[in-house]
């Protein structure tokens, strides 16, 4: 009777130890399934080589392939005249088919007029030709010299060489002593001459009469 016994418990002993092994043994293998499964994802991640990003990373073509291009690009030189010049743009660079053409985005220009003021030009975008000098410029143009005019169109074109300008929009004009509006306008001699093309409409302020005059 006593045998009996001691030979069950045996039994259950051992069924309990298998189970025990074979838990042992199933853990083993989900762990290593999960390890399997995170060296995939980090493999995919990193690529075979190293790199992140999904698999190999590719470099990205240049942005403009076989053409110049600048930030905060600046043109300096000297006119007909040797005054100097200068022209700065947020983004430059060169015309696909013709290598002196410059394109320029966020355009402003400085010139030195024969009376030692400066002329400033400003626009959204502007092509220069560094063969003939002539600057095309268009979106919110504007040419100013502080004490005498400021000049206002959407379209122009500059001769650098000359500092003469001719509109290709409708122009707005302000002036000391009053404002011009006209569909054209053409500027040379440094703007002291202008010549208003086209509908025009000026409109003049009444200057201040000498003390003791007559208004």
């Amino acid at each position: 009777m006593g045998q009996e016994i001691g030979s069950g418990r045996s039994a259950a002993a051992a069924r309990a130890l298998r189970r025990t092994v074979w838990a042992g043994t199933l853990s083993r293998i989900l762990l290593a399934a999960m390890a399997l499964g995170v060296l995939a994802l980090v493999w995919m991640w990193l690529g075979p080589k190293g790199t992140s990003g999904l698999g190999k990373i590719l470099p990205l073509p240049p942005e403009m392939p076989g053409q110049a291009i600048s930030y905060e690009s600046e043109i300096k030189g000297t006119d007909g005249e040797k005054k100097p010049f200068q022209i700065q743009a947020s983004r430059g660079y060169q015309d696909a088919k013709d290598k002196d053409i410059i394109h320029l985005e966020t355009f402003s220009g400085s010139f030195r007029q024969t009376s030692g003021a400066d002329m400033q030009v400003v626009s959204k975008t502007g092509t220069y030709d560094q063969k003939s000098k002539i600057l095309d410029l268009a979106g919110d143009v504007e040419v100013k010299e502080n004490a005498r005019f400021t000049a206002r169109m959407e379209k122009a074109q500059f001769d650098v060489e000359k500092r003469s300008l001719i509109s290709q929009s409708p122009v707005q004009v302000t002036l000391p002593n009053g404002d011009i509006a006209a569909d054209s306008l053409v500027a040379d001699n440094n703007g002291e001459r202008m010549l208003f093309r086209g509908k025009v409409k000026a409109r003049f302020n009444r200057s201040a009469p000498a003390q003791g005059g007559t208004p």
